[in-house]
């Protein structure tokens, strides 16, 4: 399966999943469709994935198994996984854009997947949330997008996106960043900023696409950004 997977044959054999041949046995497979790498940290702390500090491969986790990140789509496989929260750090390689994280889950005789598609900047990181369940009705798996985004954040992506060609206008990028900028002044004298703000950026970011003034990739991001706005937490 391996060498099907990789292209390669493995270079050394274990005998320890001799438990998977229970027919009971427990799969998490998360796959990581480009332009990401990946980092996966299980509920107890653990981790498996690329190490974002030293750039090589990380595995604590017992039963697991990852790709490596010098191929495109890269996958982690964790074999009798616990419950809990899975935490999906991705970090965006290349120059970014749309990806994927498709999450499955194998217990028994069944099959539960989920997914998330994000849009993501080179070298920047944000996460996903994966949910292993188990209740009476079997085990539910469920995959989210838990980055956080601030004022202080979304204005710093306009100046990133102008600079990779995601906004092409400049005007227009000053446009954007003046309704941001109007939102941190009123959020730093009042804590607060006006409830109109998140409508009156998304009416001139889709006029801005219409009129070709951003890519796909950045209107895509930037509406992600403004969903994922938490003010409270500036």
């Amino acid at each position: 399966i391996v060498e099907k997977l990789m292209d390669k044959a493995p270079t050394a054999l274990s005998d320890k999943w001799g438990s998977l041949l229970d027919v009971n046995f427990k799969l998490l497979i998360l796959k990581a469709l480009s332009p990401i790498d990946i980092q996966v940290i299980a509920p107890d702390g653990r981790k498996v994935g690329k190490n974002f500090q030293t750039d090589l491969e990380i595995n604590e986790i017992d039963g697991a198994f990852y790709s490596g990140f010098l191929t495109d789509n890269e996958y982690v496989a964790i074999f009798n996984p616990i419950e809990g929260t899975y935490k999906v750090v991705t970090r965006g390689t290349g120059n970014g854009g749309k990806y994927t994280v498709v999450a499955g889950y194998i217990s028994g005789d069944s099959l539960n997947e989920s997914e998330v598609t994000s849009h993501i900047l080179p070298n920047s990181q944000e996460e996903i949330g994966v949910i292993i369940n188990a209740n009476d009705s079997g085990a539910l798996l469920e995959a989210e997008e838990t980055t956080v985004i601030t004022l202080y954040d979304l204005r710093n992506h306009l100046e990133q996106m102008y600079g990779l060609g995601w906004i092409t206008n400049p005007k227009f990028k000053n446009k954007l960043a003046k309704i941001v900028d109007e939102a941190i002044e009123e959020w730093e004298e009042d804590k607060e900023i006006e409830d109109d703000f998140g409508e009156e950026f998304l009416e001139k970011l889709e006029n801005g696409f219409k009129k070709n003034l951003l890519t796909a990739e950045g209107y895509g991001f930037l509406r992600e950004d403004l969903a994922m706005l938490v003010v409270n937490n500036q």
